[in-house]
């Protein structure tokens, strides 16, 4: 047949249609086993459109999957030209036991008659699940390609992927979407974060064929803002709550005094979620003040920059923060106000703008006695140069310059002088003494330390303590001269002082001191001071001095015995005193002579803390301190070994360290660490005695019960380090581990291990073993199977026979073993009579002659093929002939027929 015909009658065939050959394993087969051909086979390539296309499939020619012979295909070309009639050559013919190139490919003229080579499809519509895989043809089979993300026989699992992978970090959410089921081939996983942060990878998450995840779950991480900086002349205060110029971080800006903030609408900048910060970077440029105006006749310099007023035209400056300028005036001008001004941080120069006026001396003025004669005859304002002369009236001497001069800045060259009377000098008050002067009428009071005018009278007195020796008063006369010397003052003297009995008076002079004799008078400021015997405490002032009156400031002191003060019964205790002899039980509550014994004694529950007895020396003061009564208290208690103390005191209740001693009526509580108890009491309390009521408990390890071992099965157990293998039938310490087995021919079922909790139980019940379970068995066709167990369970035997006219294929008898397999394959009935015919029906037709070398079936075959054309058919379904030959390829072979 030509092509087009070998492909109209393979198509005819049920399900069938020319054989598509995908790699070089279907070759060699197809090569060994069909019959050499005149003319050869067609196959199922077809040039369609320029491109090698497999009819069957409609997919182009793989260049894995060409098997041209050489210099083929050339389209019916010979040294490189093709002749007139040649067509073209579109379709392709396989060599089967060629000399040489067997199984090679040519490309031929389409209308060139051939042997069809054909093949029934294994394939259906439901052989593969159509959206997981394709159905690809293989020789007697045909297997599921499946398509990336799904398995299986018909490709109707999919690839799961780790839901557990899935995880969200913190400040992140995620949603995901599912195609082929949750978390499965194709599912997407998209992340968002919150407000301000952002993903670490844009994702997503995609679930890939080979059931992982495209890539690891991204984080969130903190958006950040472009970092900010302080501005020139101002300051920077930022609040970072998540981080350094991240979202949420504020800046506050200020300037400093002078500035103001520019560029920005507000002082507060605050990080966006967008990562941006919701206004520009401000910046600080200096206040400006106002226009400044220059003086008349004069000039201003600011920066060294000096502008003068000319004329009517005032030239105006304008000037930043802490710009200062400088005035000057002209000539025969001076300055009034302040020379420099600077611009303040209020908009406003720092002083009033000062002003020029013309230089000028004031005539001079001075008292009635000062005559003055000047240069110039102007009545109040002289000009520079102008001089003046002074002299005084009689009776008066001049005080200063007689001539002074206007200098050019408007000052005179000295001060104006002035006219002074004679006076008598200042009189000198007697050494401890005053003297009052007043002045001639009018009267009044005056400074002693001055000079005196004529007719001054000058009065003296003594300080207390002290007599005048000399004149009262004295005179200023006409010739400036007191009219007597000034007098003198002397100071009075205390009689002598006495000594007290059983004591001692020392008496020093005033500075210089000296040491001088008690029974002489002694003068002001003497220090006189007594002394007692031992034993004997002075009784009024220590010290005494000679006042500025003559007399003593205090009377003589006395001497008296010391005594020691009432003691004091301690707390808890008591006291008991005794005087010395003759001996005699005294109040203790009285002071107490010297030589006085006090004993001291505590109440029960106490012991005494100091000394047992105090006695009174002769410096009244007893030889030790009072004791003190203190509780008896027990000693600091101890924690058990994996335990724990408390301890409170008595009401007023109050927690205390365990580490030290505690007082009566403390009540102590025993605790263990996790996974012990307590062995004892659980409380204990201190008692009056100073002892704790019980002794300390201790703190045992909590045991897990013994294991029981599951019917059919075993146990092992080890305790902890060191390991060390361990009966079972004993409590096991925290930390054993126990492993389970179980007999031959039957599974674990729960755990296969459990461990000792610190709790003191185990962490997973014991597991049991259960019998190994076979496949249910049918009775094979045209057979029957019985079997020694209803279950098929492990070591159940089951035996096959077969109907009359069948014979049993395989073994007899099979057992199930202890991996849950029956020990062979499930035996078949088949039929005892009938022909066999090997392997495969082949039907050729050629010019309608028929023949097969070297095969005794021809013409049962062409009865069979019943006047078919020629042809070769690949897997014939007659169920006379043996099961047909198997084999699979490598990649994604088609089966073959």
């Amino acid at each position: 047949m030509n092509w087009n015909d070998a492909s109209e009658f393979c198509q005819r065939m049920n399900n069938s249609h020319m054989v598509a050959i995908q790699n070089q394993e279907e070759i060699a087969h197809l090569n060994s086993w069909l019959p050499k051909k005149d003319g050869y086979y067609w196959i199922g390539i077809r040039k369609i459109n320029s491109n090698w296309t497999w009819v069957g499939t409609n997919k182009s020619l793989t260049t894995e999957a060409t098997n041209w012979a050489a210099r083929e295909p050339n389209n019916g070309e010979k040294n490189g030209k093709k002749s007139a009639r040649q067509q073209a050559e579109d379709c392709v013919e396989m060599y089967i036991k060629r000399d040489k190139e067997q199984g090679k490919w040519n490309d031929e003229d389409c209308g060139k008659l051939k042997t069809a080579l054909c093949f029934t499809a294994a394939c259906k519509k439901d052989s593969c699940q159509p959206q997981h895989g394709e159905c690809v043809e293989t020789i007697n089979n045909h297997t599921c390609s499946c398509y990336e993300g799904f398995y299986g026989e018909k490709c109707e699992h999919v690839v799961q992927c780790d839901k557990e992978e899935v995880t969200v970090h913190a400040k992140a959410s995620v949603k995901c979407s599912h195609v082929h089921g949750e978390y499965a081939y194709d599912s997407l996983c998209q992340y968002s974060c919150e407000d301000g942060y952002k993903l670490s990878s844009p994702g997503p998450m995609k679930c890939n064929g080979s059931g992982k995840w495209s890539e690891q779950p991204p984080t969130c991480e903190l958006k950040q803002c472009k970092e900010l900086y302080a501005p020139e002349k101002g300051l920077m205060t930022c609040s970072d709550p998540l981080g350094s110029s991240s979202y949420q971080s504020t800046c506050t800006f200020s300037c400093e005094e002078g500035y103001v903030l520019a560029g920005s609408m507000s002082d507060h900048l605050q990080c966006q979620a967008s990562g941006a910060w919701n206004d520009s970077q401000p910046q600080c440029v200096a206040i400006m003040c106002p226009f400044l105006e220059h003086p008349e006749n004069g000039a201003v310099n600011c920066g060294g920059h000096t502008r003068a007023l000319r004329g009517d035209n005032n030239i105006e400056m304008m000037f930043s923060y802490e710009n200062s300028c400088s005035f000057t005036c002209d000539q025969g001008y001076r300055l009034v106000g302040a020379n420099t001004v600077t611009c303040t941080s209020t908009k406003e120069w720092s002083e009033n703008i000062p002003y020029c006026e013309a230089i000028t001396c004031q005539r001079p003025e001075g008292d009635a006695f000062l005559l003055v004669e000047c240069s110039s005859n102007a009545t109040n304002e002289l000009p520079p140069d102008a001089t003046c002369n002074f002299r005084c009236g009689a009776g008066f001497e001049l005080q200063g310059e007689s001539n002074i001069q206007c200098s050019e800045e408007g000052e005179w060259t000295t001060d104006i002088p002035n006219c002074k009377a004679l006076q008598c000098p200042a009189p000198v008050a007697p050494l401890a003494g005053q003297i009052s002067c007043v002045s001639p009428p009018p009267s009044s009071s005056m400074s002693p330390a001055d000079p005196h005018p004529q007719g001054s009278i000058c009065t003296f007195s003594c300080d207390e303590g002290h007599e005048l020796q000399g004149s009262l008063n004295m005179e200023c006369t006409q010739t400036g001269h007191w009219n007597s010397t000034p007098p003198t003052c002397t100071a009075l003297q205390c009689p002598a002082p006495v000594a007290p009995e059983r004591g001692q008076i020392s008496c020093v002079s005033p500075p210089p001191s000296s040491s001088m004799s008690p029974a002489d008078p002694h003068p002001q400021g003497s220090i006189c001071t007594f002394s007692c015997d031992q034993g004997h405490e002075l009784q009024g002032s220590l010290n005494m001095e000679c006042t500025q009156t003559g007399h003593w400031n205090s009377t003589s002191p006395t001497c008296t015995a010391l005594q020691c003060p009432a003691p004091v019964a301690p707390e808890r205790g008591q006291i008991s005193c005794v005087s010395p002899p003759p001996s005699s039980s005294m109040s203790p509550a009285d002071p107490h002579p010297q030589g006085s014994i006090c004993t001291f004694s505590c109440d029960e529950g106490h012991e005494l803390q100091g000394s047992l007895n105090m006695e009174c020396t002769q410096t009244g003061h007893w030889n030790s301190t009072s004791p003190t009564c203190t509780a008896l208290q027990c000693p600091a208690p101890v924690a058990p070994e994996r335990g724990q103390i408390s301890c409170g005191s008595p009401p007023p209740s109050s927690s205390m360290s365990p580490a030290d001693p505690h007082p009566q009526g403390s009540i102590c509580t025993f605790s263990c660490d996790a996974g012990h108890e307590l062995q004892g009491s659980l409380n204990i309390e201190c008692t009056q005695t100073g002892h704790w009521n019980s002794t300390r408990p201790t703190c045992t390890a909590l045991q897990c019960p013994a294991p029981v071992a599951p019917e059919r099965g075993q146990i092992s157990c080890v305790s902890p380090p060191p390991s060390s293998s361990m009966s079972p039938a004993d409590p096991h310490p925290q930390g054993s581990i126990c492993t389970f087995s179980c007999d031959e021919g039957h599974e674990l079922q729960g755990s296969l291990n459990m461990e000792c909790t610190q709790t003191g139980h185990w962490n997973s019940t014991s597991p049991t073993c259960t019998v190994v379970t076979c496949d249910f068995l049918e009775h094979p066709a045209n057979g029957v199977v019985s079997c020694s167990d209803s279950e098929a369970k492990y070591n159940t035997q089951c035996n096959f026979t077969c109907d009359q006219g069948h014979s049993l294929h395989g073994q007899e008898a099979i057992t199930c073993n202890r991996h849950g397999n029956w020990t062979a394959e499930m035996p078949t009935c088949q039929r005892s009579s009938g022909p066999t015919v090997n392997p495969t029906t082949l039907g050729l037709a050629a010019g309608g002659a028929a023949s097969l070398s070297g095969l005794s079936l021809v013409a049962w075959l062409l009865k069979r093929l019943r006047q078919r054309k020629n042809t070769f058919e690949l897997n014939s379904e007659s169920d006379l002939l043996d099961p047909p030959q198997h084999y699979r390829n490598s990649i994604d072979s088609d089966s073959l027929i």
